[in-house]
């Protein structure tokens, strides 16, 4: 049986979580935020900002599996190393009963989560789909 942790990034995050990250994003296969990969110190510049209300490493018995990031809006970003997609059902779920979004706030968020996916990304989409979740927004970007 697979069990799911989430530990929470402290503020200054040890290098075990900021290597791993890095590795994470370089597995992605679809990104939302960057066209290149950022070098290594970009990427630990950036994680030390902690640039989010709260950040999670998803583990999976001993092994470091995935990322949450959790935005003021309420908006989520989960990414999983690819090897372990399959358990992309069970994260979700585990999240659903361990997170709780922010309060409502008129003009600035709802009461529920919203996942930010690619829209390449057909199997994050298939898998919030048959999750219960729809499509809320489309958002457009004009290439420079």
């Amino acid at each position: 049986m697979n069990e799911i942790i989430f530990t929470e990034l402290d503020k200054k995050p040890i290098k075990k979580y900021i290597d791993f990250l890095y590795e994470l994003l370089k597995d992605r296969k679809f990104s939302i935020s960057h066209k290149v990969l950022p070098s290594y110190k970009e990427h630990k510049d950036f994680v030390l900002s902690h640039p989010y209300y709260k950040w999670v490493i998803i583990s999976s018995n001993t092994s470091m599996i995935g990322s949450i990031y959790f935005q003021y809006d309420n908006s989520i970003g989960l990414h999983l190393l690819s090897k372990f997609n399959h358990l992309t059902y069970k994260v979700l779920s585990e999240f659903e009963l361990n997170f709780k979004p922010l309060k409502a706030d008129k003009s600035l968020r709802t009461n529920t989560f919203s996942f930010n996916v690619s829209p390449d990304d057909d199997l994050r989409k298939k898998i919030l789909f048959e999750s219960g979740y729809k499509i809320i927004t489309l958002v457009f970007e004009k290439n420079r």
